[in-house]
């Protein structure tokens, strides 16, 4: 949320660091495509063999209405990514399979290596530029900086850059001056409700009320005559 109600005018045309700007160098290695599409082979494999219906059961808030879409919840969670990567990542991992079967097919794994490498070594030497730690691994995009959390004032999501030749005093003079004018013209345009006395108003009384009104007549001398006494 603080990052999403960041000011948008600055002085500067970048962050001064990954970390400042929310932004993290993530790479999907096919060694962890491959271990998720095992874990996935071996949890649907477990569930046929149980022979159980996720229907039939409560998985709390896992609850899905297919034995599949309950095993990819549990590898998202294992991973940390959303369910629609880890489906994705399965799909496509099933593709490949499908394509080995095919002799005239071949899938050049060592390139993809080399890419992995070469991302990795990027992303290190990024982040020792500016002395932050490397997560070492696939990170999902902070919700913040995905554009998806609202910000709270009404104003445009762009960044805009202030020259310093800008007088920021008197754009805060003219702010406030603007804003103590949209309150006056807020108060002479509200709507009093008059003040009422409530012993004039006209209310139902119970049983019990005209009861207790009736002792308090009652007894609304006792005091005068015990101290007359």
């Amino acid at each position: 949320e603080d990052f999403a109600n960041r000011p948008r005018v600055t002085f500067s045309e970048h962050f001064a660091s990954l970390h400042d700007a929310m932004a993290t160098l993530t790479w999907m290695t096919q060694n962890e495509k491959d271990g998720i599409y095992k874990m996935y082979c071996d949890l649907m494999t477990v569930m046929a063999e149980k022979g159980g219906d996720p229907k039939k059961d409560s998985w709390g808030v896992l609850t899905t209405n297919t034995s599949h879409e309950y095993v990819v919840r549990v590898i998202a969670q294992h991973y940390n990514i959303t369910t629609a990567r880890a489906a994705g990542v399965i799909q496509l991992q099933h593709n490949e399979e499908q394509l080995n079967k095919d002799p005239n097919f071949k899938i050049r794994h060592d390139i993809q290596a080399f890419v992995d490498a070469k991302v990795r070594d990027n992303h290190r030497d990024v982040y020792q530029s500016y002395g932050e730690k490397d997560p070492m691994g696939f990170v999902e995009d902070p919700v913040a900086s995905s554009g998806f959390l609202a910000r709270e004032d009404v104003g445009s999501a762009a960044v805009m850059g202030a020259s310093d030749l800008v007088d920021i005093d008197a754009l805060v003079k003219k702010v406030k001056r603007m804003e103590k004018d949209e309150a006056s013209m807020r108060i002479k345009n509200h709507i009093y409700v008059e003040d009422v006395d409530d012993r004039t108003r006209n209310v139902k009384l119970d049983k019990e009320a005209k009861r207790l009104e009736k002792m308090k007549k009652a007894l609304a001398g006792l005091y005068d005559i015990q101290k007359a006494s």
